[in-house]
């Protein structure tokens, strides 16, 4: 079993939560190609593969494998004071940190691991230094672990309605077409919807949610 961090906006994490997302694509590195020898096959990297067999074999992601997630998070600092235990805010810190949940300061104020999907205003109690950005969060902070439970490749533009929902674009009613909300939001993080690439498609299920403590 392999672990892969892997990023989510804030909006993706909260759908994670609630079992509204529990699908996600990622762009194969290098891209395959069409093989010229045989139409059923892809040349990738090496060799050239089936893409419902072989090339799965070398997929970097296995069913079985864990995602840990990585998310906008921060260090909120409580103090105690004259007043009592009173919040300071977000603080600077660094990334070294002991590799807890919890970090306890001194015997006068407790730092925690706070987390931006939460809705925690960043500026309620300062400005700076506020959150840390998703590509920097370190493992112990991840509070969420997925498993995979399948993987397969596919053009990125053959995702099925069906797909969209569990990519975390479900609607209100279940009819409502959700492919142009997808494409959308690929374009927002990739902008190369028109390219098509070849994908992996990544079902999951969370295995691991460790709920803040306020």
């Amino acid at each position: 079993m392999k672990e892969h961090p892997m990023l989510f906006s804030q909006g993706m994490v909260n759908k994670i939560r609630t079992g509204h997302k529990t699908q996600v694509r990622r762009i194969i590195k290098p891209q395959p190609v069409q093989s010229s020898t045989n139409p059923l096959y892809l040349d990738w990297k090496d060799g050239s593969f089936s893409a419902d067999d072989a090339i799965l074999r070398h997929s970097p992601f296995q069913p079985g494998d864990h995602i840990w997630v990585r998310e906008t998070w921060g260090i909120f600092q409580t103090s105690w004071t004259d007043y009592g235990w009173e919040p300071q805010g977000l603080i600077d810190f660094s990334t070294t940190l002991p590799k807890d949940r919890l970090v306890f300061s001194g015997m006068y104020g407790i730092r925690k691991v706070v987390y931006a999907a939460d809705g925690y205003e960043r500026d309620k109690f300062c400005e700076e230094p506020g959150f840390k950005a998703s590509i920097h969060m370190p493992r112990w902070a991840s509070r969420i672990t997925l498993e995979i439970t399948s993987v397969r490749i596919e053009r990125l533009q053959n995702i099925s309605e069906r797909d969209c929902a569990a990519e975390g674009f479900g609607g209100k009613y279940t009819r409502e077409y959700k492919r142009p909300r997808f494409q959308a939001y690929w374009n927002k993080l990739y902008d190369n919807w028109d390219a098509n690439p070849w994908v992996w498609v990544i079902d999951f299920k969370v295995v691991k949610d460790a709920r803040v403590r306020s």
